[in-house]
């Protein structure tokens, strides 16, 4: 599923999401990976019917995007099927980052101790950033209202996110001004993060 704020996604627009989400989110597969295979998986979010790929425009330009799965727990699989050929080429490439050895181990580790699922509920937000430059201006809290909104028409009760458990990551208080609240902490790729749900029957129909 697509929406877009002004019109369907172009070329230069995936271009742009792979680069703000490489700048936007440290630490992250796709940071890891780069901006070219980062642009590659926004193409395949737009063509998912399993996930809702919503974006914020200043003057044309795509500034902050939200991306929202209802399939949370097939999504790392059908990404690496869907993404494989350009996968495969930055992976190779990223072996010579000690950061994406390093996840690669602790997700190895994670998956073969058979600890608790770091997947999260449907429907998850499974990424949300805006550019340094936009920052303050609104349009994260304005996407996940719409995200909300779009997941309370489907008739969802809740909707779920995650982010690191940092005491210095502002996200932590970000998420719960916009009324989500903590549920429990998850481990993945050797980094602890916290859960939220928002409640959606009755915010987001009254």
């Amino acid at each position: 599923m697509l929406e877009s704020d002004a019109a369907p996604l172009s070329r230069a627009d995936f271009a742009r999401l792979g680069d703000l989400h490489t700048r936007s989110i440290p630490g992250s597969l796709p940071e890891l990976l780069g901006p070219r295979y980062s642009k590659s998986l926004y193409r395949f979010l737009a063509s998912s019917r399993q996930e809702l790929l919503l974006v914020e425009r200043l003057e044309g330009q795509v500034e902050s995007a939200c991306v929202v799965s209802l399939e949370p727990e097939t999504l790392f699989r059908r990404l690496l099927l869907g993404t494989l050929p350009p996968l495969v080429g930055a992976g190779l490439l990223g072996l010579r980052r000690r950061a994406f050895r390093r996840y690669l181990r602790s997700l190895l580790k994670e998956k073969l101790s058979g600890g608790k699922s770091s997947d999260l509920p449907a429907p998850a937000i499974v990424y949300v950033f805006t550019s340094a430059e936009s920052r303050g201006s609104g349009l994260g809290a304005r996407l996940l209202d719409r995200a909300a909104a779009a997941m309370a028409t489907q008739g969802h009760e809740a909707i779920y996110v995650k982010t690191l458990s940092d005491p210095s990551n502002r996200a932590l208080a970000f998420y719960e001004r916009e009324g989500y609240q903590r549920r429990r902490e998850l481990l993945e790729g050797g980094q602890t993060f916290t859960e939220f749900a928002r409640p959606l029957a009755a915010r987001e129909t009254s």
